[in-house]
């Protein structure tokens, strides 16, 4: 148990935190799965206060790598992360039932990609900062 209430059970190496283990937060929060060097790396679920959860790839304590993230209002985002934000391919499903797949950068739709809206409109085509730019074909 830390000062802030942090408590931790799981396997050390050297007085450190490597291995497979759980951290539960003092707000509420929990981590489980690989440490290493003190750390969350390798795989791993972390489920905040809120219910947000992320199950996945980590470096550092970094969603990197590939992961599924699940909001609390139920979005829901599979797919490549690089430090902490979602870029790379991946598919974001909207609790509304749309859904985009494609590229990602910067946490937006960025590159090429397909969204499909709950009222089955879809867009196929180029994509900048979220926004529909460039050469695309909307149905």
């Amino acid at each position: 148990i830390w000062e802030n209430g942090d408590v931790y059970h799981g396997e050390w190496v050297d007085g450190i935190i490597s291995g497979y283990g759980a951290y539960n937060l003092s707000d509420g929060g929990r981590y489980e799965g690989q440490f290493s060097d003190g750390d969350f790396n390798g795989t791993g679920e972390m489920i905040w206060k809120n219910k947000d959860a992320y199950n996945g790839d980590w470096v550092n304590g970094v969603r990197t790598g590939n992961g599924r993230y699940i909001w609390e209002n139920g979005d829901v985002y599979h797919g490549e992360w690089v430090d902490g934000i979602i870029s790379g391919y991946g598919a974001y499903n909207l609790s509304d039932g749309g859904r985009y797949e494609g590229q990602f950068s910067d946490g937006d739709f960025n590159g090429t990609g397909e969204m499909i809206w709950k009222n089955k409109d879809a867009y196929n085509g180029d994509w900048v900062n979220g926004v529909r730019t460039g050469n695309g074909r909307y149905i």
